[in-house]
């Protein structure tokens, strides 16, 4: 026989006003549920009031609410298919919520400031075996305010956690560990920091962050992970990191398929992702000033987009595998552009518009981390507008090519390659631009052009059956 129990605690509004005393020592609940099916109802007025439930079995349900300020919820629910909706409105109020088992959902909403909500979704304890982890839970963290904090964290397969912050200085502590999780998180204000660990595989994570002045930490361990991170705001710090980099050129120990998508739009923006493993993909947008973007990947075959757009941008793209691909587009004044690609089959193409730029691309001169040394079949596609630039690019390797248009004047090029069957093409439009390309081994070739008034074209080839052909005109 099922026995459906129901128990309904309400205090008025009437009652606390009444008794003084009552309402400076607030009131407590304490419930206890067992069996299947069963639903507790909550509801508080005013300050200091206490709800605490615990409900073991499966089906139970417990619905709060909360409107006062320093007032606590705390709930424990063991089994499956267990819920708990709340609501609090006020500050200084707390919500603890701990589940163990499998279907089991949290809903909580706060609307005040210095709140704080904390849930815990994870295996009873002696049930942590694979066939009893906990999974398909879900949690939901919705914080309207200010100096607000949520802290979740989910242990086990097929979890899902939301959690929403709308105001200034909140932060949300995130983890979830196994697979396939995911997580989706949006701050919207000022001074909010924001943190999130996965580990696992299948994991999958979305992260905005609106405001200024504002923090993005953000961890995955596994493969076929996928992260997509978007900043609205200026101050912005974003760090991503997906993969196990320690011993990364084991091919035990890559975190594979990772990608990570990241959007900064405002300004003094700071992104940094590192991903190690194979086929990842990462592609870093800036809109604003003063930025810096930092891209790492270890493994192959990686792709690195990075788009920036205003002044005194800085972008270094560091990728070492097999048949990389990376492209830098900077729109700015006194940008800096770097690549570092190690072994056989890498692209490099970059675009500098503005002036005062330090471009450098270097395929393979090795700087650690390394595989073999010199690279073959390297690519290296440069457009660069503007005037007083330096263009650096370096390729060690066999039938590597360099693709160079330069537009501007009082630029300087320097670019060297060791190998043989290598080429240099090379255009410039402009005045008192000077293009040195030295050359060392065999069957090597440079085609340089050179327009304008004062240009100065310098070229050393050192090996046999190596060509050049120079034009300059004005």
């Amino acid at each position: 026989m099922t026995t459906r129990n129901i128990l309904i605690a309400s205090v008025s509004l009437t009652v606390l006003v009444a008794s003084a005393q009552a309402f400076a020592a607030g009131n407590t609940f304490n419930i206890t549920q067992t069996g299947y099916a069963n639903t507790a109802t909550g509801n508080q007025i005013q300050a200091n009031n206490v709800i605490t439930d615990t409900q073991s079995g499966s089906g139970q349900a417990l619905n709060s609410y909360q409107n006062g300020y320093k007032n606590t919820v705390t709930a424990s629910q063991q089994d499956t298919g267990n819920s708990l909706t709340t609501s609090e409105t006020g500050n200084g109020n707390a919500v603890n919520v701990d589940e163990n088992g499998t279907r089991n959902s949290v809903d909580a909403t706060i609307t005040g400031t210095k709140n704080v909500i904390k849930i815990d979704q994870d295996y009873a304890a002696g049930w942590n075996t694979p066939a009893n982890y906990a999974q398909d839970n879900s949690a939901n963290a919705t914080i309207n305010g200010g100096h607000n904090k949520t802290e979740a964290y989910q242990y086990g397969h097929a979890n899902k956690l939301t959690s929403v912050q709308n105001g200034d200085n909140q932060s949300i502590f995130a983890y979830q560990q196994g697979d396939p999780n995911s997580l989706n998180l949006t701050q919207q204000g000022i001074d909010s920091k924001l943190s999130a660990t996965q580990y696992g595989y299948g994991n999958t994570g979305k992260v905005t962050e609106i405001g200024a002045t504002d923090a993005i930490n953000t961890y995955q361990s596994g493969s076929v992970n996928g992260l997509n991170v978007t900043g609205n705001g200026s101050h912005l710090n974003i760090n991503v990191t997906q993969a196990t980099i320690a011993g990364w050129d084991s091919p035990g120990n890559y975190a594979d398929n990772n990608h990570a998508y990241v959007f900064s739009n405002g300004d003094y923006n700071d992104v940094t992702v590192t991903q190690g493993g194979s086929n990842n993909k990462g592609f870093v947008t800036q809109e604003g000033q003063h930025d810096t973007a930092t891209l790492t990947q270890l493994g192959d075959p990686q792709t690195a987009h990075i788009n920036q757009t205003g002044l005194t941008d800085n972008a270094v793209v560091t990728q070492w595998g097999y048949t990389n691909t990376a492209t830098v587009i900077q729109n700015g004044t006194s940008n800096k552009g770097s690549i570092i690609q190690g072994t056989t089959g890498n692209t490099a193409s970059l675009i500098e518009k503005g002036g005062f730029d330090n471009v450098n691309i270097n395929q393979t001169g090795e700087t650690t981390p390394t595989f073999s040394g010199a690279d073959s079949y390297d690519t290296a596609k440069l457009l660069v507008k503007g005037s007083h630039d330096e263009i650096n690019v370096f390729q060690n390797g066999a039938y590597d090519t360099d693709n160079i248009t330069i537009k501007g004047d009082n630029n300087i090029l320097n670019t060297n390659q060791i190998g043989n069957g290598n080429g240099i093409t090379l255009l410039e439009n402009g005045s008192t631009n000077t293009a040195n390309i030295n050359q060392i081994g065999s069957a090597n070739i440079i085609a340089l052009t050179q327009n304008g008034i004062g240009n100065v074209a310098n070229y050393t080839q050192t090996g046999t059956g190596n060509s050049a052909t120079v034009t300059q005109t004005h």
